[in-house]
């Protein structure tokens, strides 16, 4: 993975949360933005209040 070792910024963990909210895989959000699944799973699990605002959102949007 390109970011070993380098910190996330905030903006974008903000956008890798709303990505996994959207599709609920870890795989395909971690090849999206280069990271690995591990670190999408401690992002989202990091702000467990603020993925299940984002999924709630997703489920009164579709």
């Amino acid at each position: 993975m390109a970011r070993r070792g380098k910190k996330l910024d905030d903006g974008l963990q903000e956008e890798i949360r709303a990505y996994y909210a959207s599709c609920g895989n870890a795989n395909e959000t971690a090849k999206k933005f280069n990271v690995s699944w591990s670190t999408v799973k401690k992002i989202v699990a990091a702000h467990p209040d603020e993925f299940d605002k984002l999924r709630e959102q997703k489920k009164e949007n579709t």
